[in-house]
């Protein structure tokens, strides 16, 4: 172990934080002094150095103390997605019913001898649809049985080891979970702009309701007119779909209409754009509970954070929507993505199946396990959806 004496340094740093450099007259002690870092803070190291010994003998080498085991669970978000799982089965049938149309009343009209028809047969008009794709991974991990006693002081830190690998498996099949929902989400959007479908311009819709063209997508998050507008239109949008209608759905037959109550809606918001309302906003209006939008997730990228989550990366993205053909696939590639509201049925991560395996080495004293998840990602675009975008959307 090497010892340092710092009593220099902690007398530099004293006089720093005190500010003792507005009494030296001939200036000789600058308030901010350089300082070298190289020998006071302890970046680690991947092996025990040589001169690691003892201070007194200088034959034993330094032994460890402390064994930090570094793994941490992070929530994941978007949980809002998942579904209950089924063991049995695969299919999953989801059946709507058609709009049906208003016909006479007899009762106010009736005439002698009028014999009202009471038992014709109108039947309700059902669509059922059928999703059966499954997604399957694993990842795989050795164990050793005796390989680690050298290594460790006793029982406890063998197990706080092992809870280390298990913590850090778990987490990264709830990040792949997460990744595979954003792949949906993602979709989901694709095929609305695709259709130019429930798309909504925010910029555009700005320059045309104040006549304010001198905006640009760098500089309209700074905006506190355009934060004040978009409020206005996510308002306005949750609104228009409590109400039955097919304006924000994707059906292809006349009838089939949707309505999402708030407590089915879910809005997934860009973190550029949901950290602009807060800001640039809701910190000037004074009744700022006019201008607040609700419940949202705030979403930092889209697809890719790029090098530094620029708003150009974050917003975009780049996919084969999931309704093209094989043999002609549709790309969308858009940047500006702001939002995305869509009902609770519209995205779903249904039949999960997280399930382990293991296979004992007895030779080499060591066994595998294998983590495995089958999953299966659905998006429904009879149900509502709104994508919300900003600029003509060139990457």
């Amino acid at each position: 172990m090497e010892v340092k004496d710092i009593h220099e340094m902690i007398n530099t740093w004293t006089a720093e934080r005190c500010g003792d450099a507005r009494f030296d007259v001939q200036q000789q002690q600058a308030f901010i002094v350089n300082e070298d870092l190289s020998n006071i803070v302890d970046v680690g190291s991947a092996i025990i150095k040589a001169g690691w010994k003892d201070n007194f003998q200088q034959d034993m080498i330094d032994r460890i103390g402390i064994y930090v085991f570094s793994a941490r669970r992070v929530r994941s978000y978007r949980h809002d997605i998942m579904r209950k799982d089924t063991e049995y089965g695969s299919i999953l049938a989801k059946t709507r019913v058609k709009r049906f149309a208003a016909t006479t009343n007899p009762t106010w009209g009736l005439q002698p001898g009028d014999i009202p028809e009471q038992f014709a047969f109108n039947p309700p008009t059902v669509r059922t649809t059928f999703f059966n794709d499954k997604l399957s991974w694993e990842i795989d991990c050795s164990f050793p049985t005796v390989q680690l006693d050298s290594a460790l002081k006793n029982r406890y830190e063998l197990q706080a080891w092992f809870d280390m690998i298990e913590t850090t498996i778990s987490q990264g099949i709830d990040d792949e979970i997460a990744d595979l929902i954003d792949r949906g989400v993602n979709g989901f959007i694709g095929e609305h702009i695709n259709a130019e479908r429930g798309v909504i311009d925010l910029l555009a819709r700005y320059v045309t309701a104040t006549g304010d063209d001198t905006l640009t997508e760098d500089t309209m998050f700074t905006s506190e007119a355009f934060n004040k507008f978009c409020a206005y239109q996510y308002l306005l949008c949750k609104d228009r779909l409590r109400r039955k209608s097919s304006i924000y759905n994707m059906s292809t037959e006349a009838g089939y209409d949707t309505a999402t109550p708030p407590e089915l809606l879910h809005f997934y918001l860009h973190t550029d754009a949901a950290k602009a309302l807060d800001v640039y906003l809701q910190s000037e209006v004074y009744h700022n509970e006019f201008t607040q939008i609700g419940n949202y997730e705030s979403i930092p990228a889209w697809q890719s954070c790029g090098s530094e989550y620029e708003f150009a990366l974050s917003s975009r993205i780049d996919i084969k929507i999931p309704s093209s053909p094989a043999a002609a696939p549709i790309t969308v590639n858009r940047t500006g993505i702001l939002g995305l509201m869509f009902d609770h049925d519209a995205i779903m991560l249904v039949n999960q199946n997280r399930r382990v395996t293991s296979a004992v080495n007895a030779r080499g004293e060591f066994y595998n396990n294998f983590y495995k998840l089958d999953s299966h990602i659905i998006t429904d675009l009879w149900e509502n959806g709104i994508v919300f975008v900003a600029g003509t959307g060139t990457p």
